[in-house]
Parts: structure tokens; sequence; C-alpha cells
């Protein structure tokens, strides 16, 4: 059974109070006392984020409330300093130039850290582009990885994504955490 469109609301406003402005705050702490960011006053104003939020789809339910989610997450990133790359509405074709373009961004080279957020339907493979196909999270890594972005190494890449898993209304569960793939990759996303 489908989610109403309030029980979505619900969980929208449940995911950004859980990720807000002070949780990662104190991930950004954390990961200066662990010794994993490096920050200095240049690499804190060359700080740089990729937020991509779908509304509409080929095919799905528009997300009602998307744009608030939208500029909720960019108050947020901007509080902390990063300059926010936005994109809206993008098929899968889309969602993977946006990754490389941003893999190329000027400011990489000097930022002690990226942020990249997800906001979109999803399934069990991954979340949806607007042409309703599923975009695989590896992928990001692999765009953001020392081989096609080697401005990026050795800094925390922390990836952020909104997205239920599927049609049941269960499959998503509004809890946060952080990991580290093997590569040293930081994911905070719904479990």
């Amino acid at each position: 059974m489908l989610p109403t469109e309030k029980e979505l609301d619900r969980l929208r406003k449940e995911f950004v109070s859980r990720v807000s402005q002070k949780n990662l705050k104190q991930l950004l702490e954390a990961l200066v006392t662990d010794g994993i960011l490096n920050v200095t006053e240049e690499s804190i104003s060359k700080r740089v984020a990729l937020l991509i939020t779908n509304k509409t789809f080929d095919g799905y339910s528009t997300r009602h409330g998307a744009e608030k989610d939208e500029y909720e997450m960019h108050c947020m990133l901007a509080d902390l300093g990063y300059d926010v790359v936005k994109c809206r509405n993008l098929t899968v074709k889309e969602i993977e130039e946006a990754l490389q373009k941003f893999s190329k961004h000027p400011h990489l080279v000097h930022t002690d850290s990226v942020f990249v957020v997800i906001m979109s339907h999803g399934s069990l493979q991954g979340v949806c582009g607007t042409d309703c196909k599923p975009f695989e999270i590896e992928n990001i890594y692999k765009s953001l990885n020392t081989q096609n972005c080697p401005a990026l190494h050795n800094k925390p890449k922390v990836i952020i994504i909104q997205a239920c898993r599927g049609g049941d209304f269960h499959s998503f569960i509004p809890e946060i955490c952080l990991s580290f793939n093997a590569t040293g990759h930081a994911a905070l996303r719904g479990i």
C-alpha cells in the first residue's frame, strides 16, 4: 500500500528534523577531532556541496514539499559554509552528468570536505531519476573517488539520501546513520 501525501509529508519533516544543522555541525566537529578533516580558513571559504532535488517524474507521483526540503537543506549547508550547487528534476543520465561536472568544480582542490545530497523517489536499486530509472548510490562514490576526482583525495565526502526504497510504505525507516565505505567515503542515510 502506498503512503498518502500526508504520511509522506510527515516522513519528510521527520527526516529534515533529524538531519539538522546541529547534527551536521556535530559531524564536522567529530571529523576534525578524529583528524579526518583538516580545516583551514581557505578550506572553509572553498567548501562546496551538491544538492539534487527531484520533484516531478514521468510516471511517479509529484513529491509535494520538495521545494521546502530543498530550501531547508540549502540553508543548513550554507550556514555551515558550503557553496551549494543546486540541480532540479534530473533524469538518471543527468544525475550522472551533474556528478561528473561537480567532480571538476574548481573549489574542490581547496575544500576540506564535500556534501552530496539527493532527494527523490527511490527503489531497492537506488534513487530514482525523473525518468523513473534507478541511479545506484555506489555511482556517487565512483564519481568522487581518487581516480575520477583527485582533488578530493583524503577528504571526507558526506552523502545524504532522502528517498524511500520502493512502493512499500514500511520500506523507509527515517533513521540517520553515518558510515564509511572501504575507500573512506562517509555516507549519511536513512536505514
